[in-house]
């Protein structure tokens, strides 16, 4: 039985922690009231923007059309990245993360559900 036990534990501790570090990759076509530009190329140029004492850092942030964003969640709690008008809405446990290529400009602005204080916003210009 505690063999059992044991195994079901380990199988536990390697799930949570493999779901933990998954990155979601997503990609922005749709801005409200932006501009869709067709056939823009990645620059290969990633912002980070790190989710720590309950805080998005950077809080605005300011990009190029073709660049990523990429969020990473580095505090002990579950926190999400989700935008105003829905287009994502990605939850993120410890060291979890999710990348954004944008290929619109205009305005993103994003908050935590579960801390709703938490808010932040991406420009693509």
């Amino acid at each position: 039985m505690k063999k059992i036990s044991f195994i079901f534990l380990l199988f536990l501790l390697v799930f949570l922690v493999s779901c933990g570090n998954e990155v979601v990759e997503v990609v922005v076509d749709d801005i409200p009231n932006g501009e869709v530009v067709e056939g823009v190329e990645a620059t290969g140029v990633v912002h980070e923007v790190r989710i720590e004492s309950l805080k998005f850092s950077p809080t605005d942030l300011e990009v190029e059309l073709g660049d990523s964003v990429n969020w990473i969640n580095g505090d002990n709690v579950a926190h999400t990245v989700t935008f105003e008008n829905a287009m994502l809405d990605q939850h993120l446990e410890n060291k979890g993360e999710v990348e954004l290529f944008v290929n619109a400009v205009g305005e993103l602005r994003y908050f935590c559900v579960y801390h709703p204080g938490m808010q932040g916003k991406v420009v693509v210009k």
